[in-house]
């Protein structure tokens, strides 16, 4: 089993390729699984079978609390931060049945990177084999 981390700037094409990885392996018989962990996409083109808006979502915490988006992005990281268990958990599950999973990550890299959330990447022990894809935009 092997895990796909997407990585790479806003708008580089990320969520495309998540699609495109997903529709690929399904066509070629692969078990793959995908993994939204942007709070704050508004549209994925395919459907994910984890999805960390379960547990929040950018636009309606940025009304309820009263967020900018920078504020609203580092609101949204602390909260799932508190929840690393829960969504660690979720993608274990997914693990179970799944050659492949591909993870498609937020595109403001600094949260994702440098932040504690970065943890979920390649350190954790949801993994047993991963292969990370930076795609960036040509």
């Amino acid at each position: 089993m092997s895990f796909v981390f997407l990585i790479g700037p806003a708008g580089s094409g990320k969520t495309t390729m998540t699609k495109t990885l997903l529709e690929y392996l399904r066509e070629s018989g692969e078990k793959v699984s995908a993994v939204n962990l942007d709070p704050g996409v508004v549209y994925l083109p395919y459907r994910p079978d984890y999805d960390v808006r379960e547990i929040v979502e950018l636009r309606e915490l940025m009304l309820r609390e009263k967020l900018g988006p920078n504020g609203g992005l580092l609101r949204a990281h602390e909260i799932m931060l508190a929840n690393i268990d829960k969504i660690v958990k979720r993608i274990r599950e997914l693990a179970l049945t799944s050659s492949f999973i591909l993870i498609d990550t937020p595109g403001q890299l600094e949260l994702f990177a440098l932040k504690e959330l970065g943890e979920l990447r390649p350190s954790t022990e949801m993994r047993t084999h991963i292969e990370i894809y930076k795609h960036r935009k040509i």
